[in-house]
């Protein structure tokens, strides 16, 4: 990979795990005006009957571990897979677009975060990453 797209993959990376990890801060402890757990689960009991409670835990922490990971670069690929993951489920649960806008209720928003996970799966963590190990992820 030249250092051209080294950087882009560690931009994309980035991007992606800062996405994330505001997500489940958001999700997990309510920050930056986010629901908190409690309102997420709530939330989720009104579109879904299966372990409401149980579900929110998952996906809050799940954005939080997928995030911290992919801004570490640390299983780069995995996390972004787990976070496509999350994407997909989240847009299929929610099954309220009405547009492609977001404004207008559409499915924007989700079409570029898979984007995202689906390029740091492909390329990998880029350049500036956290190594663990003597081989580290490629």
């Amino acid at each position: 990979m030249d250092s051209a797209s080294a950087l882009a993959s560690t931009f994309t990376r980035l991007v992606l795990g800062g996405i994330a990890l505001a997500h489940g801060l958001s999700n997990t402890f309510g920050l930056f005006g986010g629901p908190g757990h409690a309102k997420l689960a709530q939330d989720m009991a009104a579109r879904i009957d299966v372990a409401p409670d149980v579900l929110a835990w998952v996906v809050s922490i799940g954005q939080l571990v997928a995030g911290a990971m992919l801004v570490l670069g640390v299983l780069a690929r995995p996390a972004a897979l787990a976070m496509l993951l999350l994407v997909v489920a989240s847009a299929v649960a929610s099954v309220r677009y009405e547009a492609f806008f977001v404004r207008d209720n559409g499915l924007e928003y989700p079409l570029a975060l898979a984007a995202l996970c689906l390029a740091v799966a492909a390329q990998g963590p880029g350049a500036l990453r956290l190594q663990l190990g003597s081989k580290g992820e490629r």
